[in-house]
């Protein structure tokens, strides 16, 4: 009887050290966060909510799917998940799913503003309870009995079927000359989530509008879902999408929707592709694609053809350089126009 005790007393230790959870000092808010690379770019991912409201922070989990490793920072309203690409770009979501290869280098975070206190856990009792079920950086949530890759990992708009995550390479693999640092995969979305025991995503509710923002400079960019695959420097967003950049001085606003988004870590430039439609200071501006340069107040169109159409005049080629700042629009290629001119 006392060998049984002793080890009942070791299985409720082991609980205590795989899933810590926060005494009540810790409910408050916190910034646990996540670092990724991209080349030259850091890549950083910050939880900013409460965990009395639900919040959760879970990392380098080797139970969600096989060959990889979780990591998992949730942000219900009010809160959120804040995204920063360098210096001048911003994400926000409710959900943020860091993927890294086993073998690979693991996502590296820390936590801030927050103490942790190891505590048993009753059996059975599943992360997404209130007593805000957390992991520091480096370790992993389990629960005893769990599968090593349980079903219900948060479910994907893309990615290769079989593959252990969205849009991934094959689990525990990554491309030919990829940096071991540039492993991770990035999955951003806006919903509520539920957490399953092995600290992995068991149902994901989804938003189906455009609510994933990015923020540059004057520009808004919102969509359904952004993702950065492994080995990537450049992130896709799903549509619809929506643009806005605010008016400044003489610079009027403009308002831009389309099929899809991609953003370039490195150059920081947005692209539209699908559909492109621009609306400025009454000029109706239509595309195939857009690849806007937020900081030199540029947008460069291309369809066959991109055309531009303000009150009675019409211009239309293969290719339309926007200024911005100024509303005017240059043709370049395959040049068509219709102006009309006032006589004096």
């Amino acid at each position: 009887m006392a060998a049984l005790r002793r080890a009942g007393d070791a299985w409720r230790a082991g609980v205590a050290l795989a899933c810590l959870t926060l005494a009540p000092a810790a409910l408050g808010q916190t910034e646990s966060q996540v670092t990724l690379t991209r080349k030259d770019t850091t890549i950083v991912v910050t939880l900013k909510a409460q965990y009395a409201n639900g919040a959760r922070f879970i990392g380098n989990n080797p139970n969600c799917a096989d060959g990889m490793r979780q990591t998992l920072l949730y942000g219900p309203d009010p809160g959120f998940v804040d995204t920063k690409v360098g210096s001048d770009t911003e994400l926000r979501s409710n959900v943020a799913v860091v993927r890294s290869p086993e073998g690979g280098t693991a996502a590296s975070g820390s936590q801030a503003g927050s103490s942790h206190t190891a505590a048993s856990q009753p059996s059975g009792q599943a992360t997404s309870s209130g007593q805000g079920a957390a992991t520091q950086p480096g370790s992993s949530q389990t629960a005893p009995g769990q599968p090593s890759t349980p079903a219900g990992t948060a479910p994907a708009s893309s990615g290769p079927a079989g593959s252990g995550a969205p849009g991934t390479n094959p689990p525990g693999t990554n491309p030919a000359g990829t940096n071991p640092a540039e492993q991770q995969t990035l999955e951003l979305f806006d919903g509520s989530v539920t957490i399953s025991r092995a600290g992995c995503i068991a149902t994901a509710d989804r938003a189906t509008k455009p609510s994933v923002t990015l923020v540059q400079g004057r520009t808004t960019v919102k969509g359904t879902r952004f993702f950065l695959d492994q080995g990537s420097d450049t992130g896709t967003m799903d549509g619809p999408i929506e643009l806005t950049r605010a008016a400044k001085g003489d610079s009027p606003s403009l308002d831009a929707t389309a099929d899809r988004m991609t953003f370039d870590t490195q150059t920081r430039h947005t692209t539209l592709t699908g559909n492109v439609r621009v609306t400025s200071a009454g000029r109706v501006t239509t595309a195939s694609t857009l690849q806007l340069d937020e900081a030199a107040g540029l947008a460069v169109l291309t369809g066959s053809p991109a055309k531009s159409v303000k009150g009675q005049d019409v211009l239309q080629g293969s290719t339309l350089r926007y200024y911005l700042n100024s509303n005017d629009v240059v043709v370049l290629g395959g040049v068509k126009g219709d102006i009309q001119i006032e006589s004096p």
